[in-house]
This record gives C-alpha cells, sequence and structure tokens, in this order.
C-alpha cells in the first residue's frame, strides 16, 4: 500500500537505478563492463540516500539509535588468538 508521497521502497529503487546510470556513465561512457562498478556504487549510494531520507522522521517520533557492539566485541576475543 503507497502512501501519496510514494513508498520507500520504491524511492530506494528509483534512487538507486538514477545513482547506477549516473555513475555508470561516469566510469564508461559507452556502458561497457566498468559501469557494473559504477551500478553496484549506485546502489550503495542510493541505499545510504533513502536511510538519510529517514532520518528526519525517526528523529520527529523519538527514535534513538545506540549501536551496541558487545556481541561483536566477544565474537573478536573469541577468534583472536
Amino acid at each position: 500500500m503507497s502512501s501519496a508521497r510514494g513508498d520507500g521502497l520504491e524511492l530506494f529503487q528509483s534512487r538507486s537505478i538514477i545513482g547506477g546510470v549516473a555513475f555508470g556513465y561516469w566510469l564508461d561512457p559507452h556502458f561497457g563492463t566498468r559501469s557494473l562498478i559504477g551500478l553496484s556504487i549506485g546502489t550503495l549510494i542510493g541505499g545510504v540516500w533513502q536511510l538519510s531520507a529517514q532520518f528526519p522522521s525517526l528523529r520527529r517520533v523519538g527514535y534513538k539509535y545506540i549501536p551496541i557492539f558487545a556481541g561483536a566485541i566477544k565474537a573478536c576475543e573469541l577468534c583472536s588468538p
């Protein structure tokens, strides 16, 4: 069910495509094999763009992100000699 402003997935997809095509053209104007790297980078840029678009609304509803690295730290300690 989409809202009037658009669904989050649709925004991510369109921004990924726009970013990917732009980056692909910048890397290889003939859209050869190097442009695939541009499409990958464009998807990454689209994801970051979408995440940054979500921050204002998340802040309005009171969401605060607190990273918890306890599990990752413990895993690294167990892997080390």
